[in-house]
Formats: C-alpha cells, sequence, structure tokens
C-alpha cells in the first residue's frame, strides 16, 4: 500500500470537516437586530474572552442573515455549549492519542461542540416569534465545531421561529 492510500484512509475514517453551514433568516421573519447575547457553558465557567467572542459571532451571523431595509424587530438569543475536545483527554492520558492526529492538516475531525440556541424575535407591535434549536457539530483546523455548531443552530432556531 502507499502512503497516499493509508493516508487518505486514515482522513476518511475519521472523518473530516471543511464548511461552516450558511445562516438564512426565513422570508415570513421580520427583519431584525440583535438586542441581547446570552451565553453560558454546561462544562465549565466560560471566560470573558470566549464569551464575547460567542456574542459578536451571533451578532455579525444574524445581521448577514436579515434581509435589508426590512422594519426592526429586536431579537434575545439563549446560547448554551458544551464542548468536547475529542483529542485533549487522550493526549493528557497517555500521549498516544498525537499520533492518530496525522490526519489533522488534512482536515480531520478534532472536536465536537453541542449547541443550544434560544430565539425570540419581538416586533414592534410586540408580536413574538420563539424558535430554538440543539445542533451538535464536528469540526476541524479549517472549521471549528464551536463556529458550524452555532451556525447550524441559529439557521435552524430562525427556521422554527419562522413557523411558530
Amino acid at each position: 500500500m502507499s502512503r497516499r492510500f493509508v493516508m487518505v484512509s486514515m482522513v476518511l475514517c475519521a472523518g473530516c470537516a471543511y464548511r461552516t453551514p450558511k445562516v438564512q433568516a426565513p422570508a415570513s421573519l421580520p427583519g431584525f437586530e440583535v438586542t441581547d447575547v446570552i451565553v453560558t457553558d454546561e462544562t465549565n465557567a466560560i471566560d470573558d474572552a470566549a464569551e464575547a467572542d460567542v456574542r459578536s459571532r451571533t451578532k455579525e451571523t444574524l445581521e448577514r442573515a436579515v434581509k435589508p431595509g426590512a422594519a426592526r424587530a429586536s431579537v434575545r438569543v439563549a446560547i448554551a455549549s458544551h464542548d468536547d475536545n475529542i483529542y485533549a483527554r487522550s493526549v493528557s492520558q497517555d500521549g498516544c492519542a498525537a499520533f492518530g492526529m496525522i490526519g489533522v492538516p488534512a482536515g480531520q475531525v478534532i472536536d465536537r461542540e453541542t449547541v443550544i440556541v434560544d430565539v425570540a424575535i419581538v416586533e414592534p407591535d410586540g408580536r413574538t416569534h420563539r424558535g430554538w434549536a440543539l445542533v451538535e457539530k464536528e469540526g476541524s483546523l479549517y472549521a471549528p465545531a464551536s463556529k458550524r455548531a452555532l451556525a447550524a443552530a441559529l439557521d435552524r432556531a430562525l427556521a422554527s421561529a419562522a413557523n411558530d
């Protein structure tokens, strides 16, 4: 067997993650601006820098998803996340997991994140659209699991709010 075949086989068996899902606000939802983002982490106390990063990423993602020129409603977003670094535990126990990371430059999955998003869109007349989503995504060096899971959860929560 050639080295290339072995490398490709390892990456394919381990899984790859290259792309972050796109977030789109359904046409039935009003335009909105993000007024409040609440971030919690089930695994440990989230530090201020990580919380600020999730807040800004959430605002940027939702601002790109909204249709321009629409009447503005306010959005409250609550995000709970659970980070599962696949290799950190293994490397800290015996170090052998480092050999399994040979496919990382090719996009091998290296972490996993579960995100729960609760969205409330309040229109100026008081009508409220609520939606939520729970998403688990795997990530790689090129598309971190936290970014992929947040985008997918926001997209599903907006779709759920549109059906409310």
